[in-house]
């Protein structure tokens, strides 16, 4: 590597690299800002999010828990979002799958009709990372086909059967975090290790 950005978040410990994965995300934020002007003011706001996350965690963890009995015993599920909460969709699929075992796949909100919808039957858990009503369309959508709606969302809306606040201000960062909660308190319901993930090779592992 002719240039290389530290993380400075310490070792990663963790398998399914959730910390890592944070830090990665607020250093491209950085990086992005630094092409138009100062970033001290974003560093700041990254800081201000780290504050909110320590206040929000008991409360994370406790959605995460009940959000992990909803998905026990189920076989897939759908993750929708659009634009930046598309990339929280996929993570939360990536930590679902490598943690706990479950099929999830995660799809841009607007590409919904494109075949995935067909996919919906009637208890079918469908996961919204929705900021600003963007993706409550879809989500509508599918309610109308029987599906069991989880939203990620700073305000509650009438077709989430379960709700996870994250506020506004922090959900570019924040909303991932109650899903890779949910992904290792489903891999212990479910008997599986989340310091070992089956198949996966990762620095970590090996002693």
């Amino acid at each position: 590597s002719d240039i290389v950005l530290e993380l400075n978040a310490g070792p990663e410990i963790c398998v399914v690299a959730t910390k890592s994965y944070l830090a990665q995300l607020s250093l491209l934020y950085l990086l992005s800002n630094s092409l138009k002007h100062s970033i001290a003011n974003k560093a700041k706001q990254i800081m201000q999010a780290a504050n909110a996350l320590a206040d929000l965690l008991p409360e994370f963890h406790k959605k995460a828990k009940q959000l992990a009995k909803i998905l026990e015993n189920e076989h897939s599920a759908l993750i929708i979002g659009s634009g930046l909460s598309f990339v929280a969709s996929s993570e939360a699929a990536l930590k679902l799958k490598e943690t706990a075992y479950l099929h999830a796949e995660a799809f841009a909100s607007a590409e919904l009709k494109h075949g995935n919808i067909a996919l919906i039957e009637r208890g079918s858990k469908v996961i919204v990372f929705d900021k600003a009503n963007e993706s409550i369309h879809n989500a509508i959508e599918t309610k109308a086909r029987g599906a069991f709606v989880i939203g990620i969302s700073p305000k509650n809306n009438a077709c989430f059967d379960f709700w996870i606040k994250v506020p506004a201000k922090h959900f570019w960062l924040l909303a991932i975090v109650p899903l890779q909660l949910a992904a290792y308190y489903l891999a212990l319901l479910r008997g599986c290790d989340p310091d070992k993930p089956r198949n996966l090779a990762k620095s970590v592992t090996v002693r």
